[in-house]
């Protein structure tokens, strides 16, 4: 929809949507809605196109953001303009289409302005729609500034933002969706509950209870039932629903006890809401629709809920969000009509797959009317505890005549709370069933077996009297021990006893269930996993030596760790931080097999902490200069790690790379570091020194060689000999090709082969080359002719000694050319060259 077609795409599209699927309040009972009438609306303008019928529109490009990225921005309008459809304009289906005139485009924006100064106040968001039916506008009049704050999460929308993907209208392309659900025989889904439910805000319903169910879709195709799931998780304090339907999945979110943030602060506080995750498959879509109606029909009879369709008059028990947006307002939403119309599936449909869904689950389906009847029946007479609130009460046994279900446990009952049984029967479903006794909530009324549970016995006390200290205080505290008659929840262990708290234990209890309690006063009952024994100091040892800090990140207790009355008094690194020398007074161990050190009184660390400093083991003098070949080490005051030993500088600060420096010593440490001493107070790790290399072999050479590489350095003396350092590089005075004397031929103890040049002149060997020499000569006296002319002329024979480039062949021979050959020469590097003159020599393969 472009920018300029915007308030008018947006007034006729609410107008259209009111055509196909509302007559506001003319009609009071259901109307059918055909595919062809919706295909009208999803066929609009787009070559069969649903446009986005969400009140999110994309406006027209009209410049650059400041990168030169194209900018192409979304703008949320605050409320759907419900003023321009009422019971009194709204068209009937088949009539002329309402095209909105400039005056009532600018009366609609001007009490858009009313609607959004209205909607800043927090939960007000729709409060100035009209719904065109009045029994839902007295509804929404009804509540209260605190119900609307309670009904939106942060961003005060209290739904999800939503951009409608454009999808194309399939009627007649599928097969009908309920008739292929029945054939396929789908069955029920799968209902689970995500382990983060119960953890939205928990929001009480208007009127206690809902009144029916919102139809959503995620619109979008991409994501799955667990990425959908996990989003709203991630943002719900703006938006969440109750559930999300995919495949063969339903995935409980939030309790439907309370109202969830789903399509707006008029319909939030009467309505659950169930998510529809896109599907890629025909299948896939009429399985996902098979349990979202699953579920919705399960809600139905959960809350006693009679089916309705609400999308033609607002009222119904189950009704789309598009049908919320018409009626109820707080919201602009059109969903699931676009996508239902893209499987060919319209709400209608969906609302008949629904009902026959309720209708089974009621009973009333054909094949589920068989009655049950009591074949057994034996009187109880005892106290049972509530062990599973979901189950229903029902007025007689299950299936029997006259058996209706009433309301889950869980509305009148908690989990462990004490009910009376007064019978227990089976019947001829083989379904066993307890009936109780006591107030009107429960009397006479009749429980699946699973949904109680005995309660369990104590068979053994053991009196301890004894302090204990808290270990995990995520247990609770309960008036009996636990599962035993009475048995309550009083309260988090961590809210009376937080951990690491000393606390008398007065008895050790075993139950029938095996479960052990600590008893710590009347009503005040705990796992014995909460607490456990103080340890015990099972030896002492006086050590009275310096020590030195090697992991600061302990703590000091007040006694030794673990044992009666030992506290964190502070973090080690703050009195005594990493490499600092303390006194150790004792070395004590406890029952836990703790090691720990006493510094001073309340003073215990863990004997990690500490560290013994290390004791020189050798000592070699040595008085000789060295190379510095790694800078990167610390000059230390002492030998590594030995007592008084602390880093004094970099060695780069004071002996650079390469620099000669005399050592004194080599000294060996406990730890078996070697280290060199420099001087008093200075001391390297042997890494940072290296010997010189020693001349090991001379062999004086006086020849003429050639340059074959200059990108070698020339040094002072042979590399790495004392003395040795770089002059210059051989290409600023010898580059390559130049004949150079050598003079000798030197190797090093590192194995490296030099050759000397001058005084102070020291090259690689890999920088000169001997010259060629020739090998064979023959006169050969006659014309030959020249074939390849890209070759050069030499002054002497290729490589050998004296030997250049004189000019190119072709420029004194160009090819053809008869020229006479004097020699055939061969050098000992294997070439051929044939000499044409004094000074003129070429390859052979010049000539033919």
């Amino acid at each position: 929809m472009k920018n300029t077609k915007f308030l008018t795409g947006l007034v006729v599209s609410s107008l259209l949507f009111s055509n196909v699927l509302s007559v506001g309040s003319v009609l009071a009972t259901e109307v059918e809605v055909s595919a062809s009438e919706i295909s009208k609306f999803v066929e609009s303008e787009n070559n069969d196109v649903i446009p986005e019928t969400e009140a999110i529109v994309k406006e027209e490009q009209s410049g650059s953001s400041e990168d030169g990225a194209s900018s192409l921005t979304e703008s949320k309008v605050s409320e759907k303009n419900q003023e321009t459809v009422t019971s009194e304009t709204a068209p009937i289906v088949g009539e002329q289409e309402t095209v909105a005139t400039e005056s009532d485009l600018t009366e609609s924006v001007e009490k858009e302005t009313e609607k959004q100064e209205v909607a800043e106040q927090p939960g007000m968001r729709g409060a100035m729609f009209k719904s065109p039916n009045p029994e839902v506008q007295k509804m929404i009049d009804a509540l209260t500034p605190e119900d609307r704050a309670k009904a939106v999460g942060s961003d005060g929308l209290g739904e999800e933002m939503k951009v409608i993907p454009e999808v194309k209208a399939g009627f007649g392309q599928y097969p009908n969706v309920n008739q292929y659900i029945a054939e396929k025989g789908f069955k029920n889904p799968t209902i689970t509950r995500d382990s983060r439910f119960g953890t939205t805000p928990k929001n009480e319903f208007k009127y206690e209870k809902p009144i029916g169910i919102v139809i959503h879709e995620t619109a979008n195709p991409n994501s799955t039932i667990d990425g959908e799931v996990n989003f709203m998780f991630n943002n719900w304090q703006n938006a969440f629903v109750h559930a999300y339907a995919s495949g063969n999945r339903v995935i409980e979110t939030a309790p439907t006890d309370y109202l969830s943030w789903g399509a707006g602060p008029n319909a939030n506080p009467y309505y659950i809401h169930i998510e529809l995750c896109r599907s890629k498959s025909f299948d896939d879509f009429a399985r996902s629709v098979n349990s979202d109606s699953y579920w919705v029909a399960s809600k139905l009879v959960e809350f006693n809920l009679q089916p309705s369709f609400g999308d033609n008059d607002g009222l119904g028990s189950i009704i789309s969000h598009n049908g919320i947006a018409n009626f109820w307002g707080g919201t602009d939403h059109t969903d699931p009509i676009a996508y239902f119309a893209q499987w060919g599936y319209t709400m209608s449909e969906f609302y008949d797959l629904v009902v026959k869904k309720y209708n089974i689950l009621k009973g009333e389906e054909e094949g589920s009317k068989e009655l049950a009847t009591v074949t057994e029946s034996q009187t109880v007479n005892k106290n049972m505890k509530i062990k599973n609130g979901d189950y229903y009460f029902y007025s007689q046994p299950y299936k029997t005549k006259g058996s209706a279900r009433l309301y889950p446990i869980k509305y009148v009952r908690d989990i462990g709370d004490t009910v009376h049984v007064i019978k227990k029967i089976k019947t001829s479903q083989g379904v066993v069933e307890y009936q109780l006794s006591g107030d009107s909530e429960v009397n006479n009324y009749y429980v699946d077996e699973k949904a109680l549970q005995d309660f369990e016995t104590i068979t053994e006390r053991k009196p301890i009297n004894k302090n204990m200290k808290v270990v995990d205080d995520g247990f609770y505290i309960y008036s009996r021990p636990f599962n035993t008659e009475g048995s309550k929840r009083v309260l988090k262990v961590s809210k009376k006893y937080p951990k690491g708290t000393t606390v008398k234990v007065l008895e050790e209890i075993k139950t029938s269930q095996g479960v052990v309690v600590y008893k710590l006063a009347e009503n005040e009952y705990v796992d014995h996993n909460t607490m456990k024994d103080f340890e015990t100091i099972t030896e002492r040892k006086p050590i009275n030596k310096n020590m030195k800090v090697v992991d600061d990140g302990f703590y000091i207790y007040s006694q030794p760790f673990n044992t009666e009355g030992s506290k964190r008094v502070l973090k080690v690194s703050k009195k005594y931080p990493k490499g600092t020398t303390v006194k150790v007074l004792e070395e004590i161990k406890t029952s836990q097999g703790v090691v720990v050190y006493k510094l001073a009184e309340n003073e215990y660390v863990d004997h990690n902490t500490m560290k013994d400093f290390e004791t020189i083991t050798e000592r070699k003098p040595i008085n000789k200069n060295m190379k510095v070949v790694d800078d990167g080490f610390y000059i230390y005051s002492q030998p590594f790690n030995t007592e008084g030993s602390k880093r004094v500088l970099k060695v780069s600060k004071k002996y650079p790379k390469g620099t000669t420096v005399k050592v004194l010593e080599e000294i060996k440490t406990s730890q078996g570091v070697v280290v060199y001493k420099l001087a008093e107070n200075e001391y390297v790790d042997c890494n940072t020194m290296k010997d010189f290399e020693t001349v090991t072999e001379r062999k004086p050479i006086n020849k003429n060689m050639k340059v074959v590489d200059d990108g070698f350095y020339i040094y002072s003396q042979p590399f790495n000999t004392e003395g040795s350092k770089r002059v210059l590089k051989v290409s600023k005075k010898y580059p390559k090709g130049t004949t150079v004397k050598v003079l000798e031929e030197i190797k090093t103890s590192q194995g490296v082969v030099v050759y000397k040049l001058a005084e102070n002149e020291y090259v690689d060997r890999n920088t000169m080359k001997d010259f060629e020499t020739v090998t064979e000569r023959k006169p050969i006296n006659k014309n030959m002719k020249v074939v390849d002319d890209g070759f050069y002329i030499y002054s002497q024979p290729f490589n050998t000694e004296g030997s250049k480039r004189v000019l190119k062949v072709s420029k004194k021979y160009p090819k053809g050319t008869i020229v006479k050959v004097l020699e055939e020469i061969k050098t000992s590097q294997g070439v051929v060259v044939y000499k044409l003159a004094e000074n003129e020599y070429v390859d052979h393969n010049t000539l033919n």
